[in-house]
């Protein structure tokens, strides 16, 4: 195949995921060639945006509004966590196929005060947006293959901007905000979900949470990641 070849014939492959870096592997190219570089983003260039106060009440998730991520559940679950927590809020960043269809959703819930649709965005203005948040929601469905097989960039921005994050166990991420301990991996349960928020919104460990998000994100820094391979090069 093309992809097979282009890999075959290539002085580096970068691969965003360990999944992928094994399918490498197995395609016979040799590991002196093959680089894990994930979707990591600079903390360079996300420190020098500057971000409003943090609200840790205020929930946001970015993404394409399609079947992959579970925003039905999500606006749902508002609707109980709004009458244990009167200032929480949601913010859906994006556009998409299912965009309407989940406005009606929030209004059908009395959510219209409560749940925000800014529609796509800048990156620059979702990097600002970010900082102020409190909580970044990431609930991949496992719908699209390229979710599972890849690194999720919404949750490693999460990160970068000291949010701890709630994902589902689709994305080799995930993995990433268990071991640094950085939020929680949930199944999509609607009393498990609530119980997570409420263990998060307590200050001492909510605290701790952003500090390993803050670690997570140095770990994999892009300005460092990127090094490795580069290094290999005489430039």
């Amino acid at each position: 195949t093309i992809d097979r070849w282009t890999a075959r014939s290539s002085d580096q492959v970068w691969c965003v995921s360990k999944i992928i870096l094994d399918h490498r592997k197995s395609q016979g190219i040799t590991a002196a060639r093959i680089f894990y570089v994930p979707n990591t983003p600079s903390l360079y260039a996300v420190e020098r945006i500057k971000g409003k106060q943090k609200d840790i009440h205020k929930l946001v998730m970015v993404g394409n509004i399609v079947s992959t991520l579970d925003y039905e559940f999500m606006i749902r679950a508002m609707d109980h966590l709004r009458r244990i927590y009167p200032d929480i809020t949601l913010t859906i960043v994006g556009g998409g196929s299912h965009m309407e269809k989940l406005k009606h959703l929030a209004i059908s819930q009395g959510l219209e005060k409560v749940i925000e649709f800014t529609g796509p965005l800048q990156h620059v203005d979702v990097i600002t947006l970010l900082k102020s948040c409190g909580i970044g929601i990431a609930l991949y469905t496992g719908d699209c293959s390229t979710n599972v097989s890849g690194d999720s960039m919404k949750i490693r921005e999460y990160l970068a901007c000291e949010l701890p994050v709630i994902t589902t166990n689709v994305t080799e991420t995930a993995a990433v905000v268990k071991k640094y301990n950085a939020g929680n991996v949930i199944k999509i349960d609607t009393r498990s979900f609530i119980q997570k928020i409420q263990h998060m919104f307590n200050r001492d460990r909510y605290q701790e949470y952003q500090s390993n998000a803050k670690r997570a994100a140095k770990d994999f820094d892009f300005d460092t990641m990127i090094g490795v391979p580069l290094r290999k090069f005489d430039l």
